[in-house]
């Protein structure tokens, strides 16, 4: 199933994806074009979550015994 353009740069947007990155995306018809964004897009978030589960290692070893 399709999701509407306005609903995947909602989406995107709430991921905090690049809005010109989101344009690109919505608006090329080259489906590698697109897979290369979406799996850049996908990497900044995996770091993202990395980072995120590393400062609460660091928040539970500064508050617990």
């Amino acid at each position: 199933m399709m999701l509407s353009a306005l609903r995947v740069a909602t989406t995107l947007r709430q991921q905090r994806m690049p809005l010109e990155e989101i344009r690109a995306v919505l608006t090329t018809d080259d489906p590698d074009v697109v897979r290369r964004y979406l799996e850049l897009h996908q990497e900044r978030l995996e770091e993202w979550f990395c980072d995120q589960r590393r400062r609460l290692a660091t928040v539970e070893r500064s508050i617990t015994p």
